[in-house]
């Protein structure tokens, strides 16, 4: 799925963007911005919200491996996952009808793929931090699989694998209406 621009406004500077170029400094979704120091073009996807489209059109993600220290009290560990997984929605990702959770550490039994992530409702900006707990097995996260609903699908340059012990984050886009990996 491209990305769709809602304008053509690009942006300069010798840094990357921050949360400060936001809707009230008069930053717009679609609007780009080039960090001329390393070349690198961010896209406004929400509220103060830049995704680093280099790495994302180059394929490359950042994902963290080693020793993690949560403290956010928002953290589900679902029951093992023993297949691979379509609108994947864990016992106590939803309460009162919203998501809950900020983390989602997840350990599966095999190599198995993830499609989609039950979407907020109503869809909103969310950032998601998943972790793959398990001891040796990864888990796929593929490029807008048709096996989920479109809401709930993840958008990428690809396939994205992660490995055991690894973690990535993640932020829903109200805008495409799919989860999006964060890169840096």
């Amino acid at each position: 799925m491209a990305v769709v621009r809602t304008t053509d406004i690009i942006y300069e500077d010798s840094v990357a963007p921050t949360g400060a170029q936001n809707f009230a400094a008069g930053y717009r979704v679609g609007n780009d911005w080039r960090d001329t120091v390393t070349g690198i073009t961010y896209y406004c996807t929400g509220d103060g919200v830049w995704i680093n489209m280099t790495d994302s059109l180059s394929g490359s993600y950042i994902v963290i491996s080693g020793p993690i220290e949560i403290k956010d009290e928002a953290v589900l560990s679902p029951a093992q996952i023993t297949s691979n997984q379509n609108d994947y929605s864990p016992s106590g990702w939803v309460v009162g009808g919203e998501v809950q959770v900020s983390v989602l550490v997840l350990n599966a039994n095999g190599n198995y793929n993830l499609t989609g992530l039950e979407a907020p409702s109503p869809a909103k900006r969310m950032r998601l931090t998943i972790i793959n707990n398990s001891a040796t097995n990864n888990i796929t996260f593929p490029n807008n699989s048709g096996s989920s609903l479109a809401i709930n699908r993840f958008l990428s340059n690809g396939n994205i694998t992660l490995n055991e012990k690894e973690a990535l984050d993640f932020v829903y886009s109200p805008t495409e209406l799919r989860w999006i990996p964060i890169t840096n």
